[in-house]
């Protein structure tokens, strides 16, 4: 329970921020770039089970580490980053899914950019606020009105109520791999631009009952009633 109710705790401070979870269509996608077998940010009460591994920095939500990884750097706190930092140092297979600048304008480069290139931008349809002075400051994330189709994240506290709707993506977001990694799939790329574009409502959970998903959905209310034999069930 103790390691609940820290999980449940970090979740809660990380939505606060006003970070989202992305949903699962687009972290499928993420995953089928390198074929990654972990998942690393967030916590163990919002990542998906078809990472073989998920945890964030050192920390352990299931699985053993190995193969390749995707990074949700938003997800992580400074332990995770720094853990983050050190794997695209030593390692080439490696995927970054971050905002594509930091919001208030920072512009300091984060370490994966030094060693990594963007394959993947998701861009938000935008438009100008008002400004009441005619000499604004450089423009930032948050000087802009958002006018978006695409939805690839969650609702805040969406998994303490089991919801599965999507909301409208609000900040453009970069996938970043290490720039000695070999030519991209382009049906895999092409999947995370339909991801991206998806306008949805609601997030593409599929009922999946392999070795790596069969002990989430058993553990769903339907599944513990011993009735998966209808997908409809589970979103009626």
């Amino acid at each position: 329970m103790t390691f609940i109710r820290r999980k449940v705790e970090h979740q809660d401070r990380l939505e606060a921020t006003g970070y989202r979870s992305p949903t699962w269509k687009i972290l499928r996608d993420l995953q089928s770039l390198l074929s990654a077998a972990q998942l690393q940010g967030e916590s163990a009460v919002t990542v998906p089970p078809f990472f073989p591994f998920a945890g964030r920095g050192t920390t352990r939500f299931w699985g053993n580490s190995q193969g390749p990884t995707v990074f949700l750097w938003e997800g992580l706190d400074e332990e995770g980053r720094e853990e983050c930092e050190l794997v695209v140092r030593t390692h080439k297979d490696w995927v970054v899914w971050s905002q594509t600048r930091p919001r208030h304008g920072d512009r300091t480069p984060r370490g994966f950019e030094h060693v990594g290139k963007a394959i993947f931008c998701g861009k938000v349809k935008r438009g100008r606020k008002e400004q009441k002075e005619p000499e604004a400051k450089e423009e930032t994330e948050d000087d802009v009105e958002v006018d978006a189709n695409g939805r690839v994240c969650r609702q805040k506290g969406r998994w303490k109520r089991g919801d599965v709707e999507a909301v409208l993506n609000t900040v453009n977001m970069t996938a970043w791999v290490h720039k000695e990694c070999g030519i991209m799939d382009e049906e895999a790329l092409l999947k995370t631009q339909e991801a991206w574009d998806n306008s949805g409502r609601k997030d593409d959970c599929i009922l999946r009952l392999d070795e790596s998903e069969r002990a989430y959905w058993t553990g769903t209310e339907v599944g513990l009633l011993e009735d998966m034999s209808s997908r409809d069930r589970y979103w009626g």
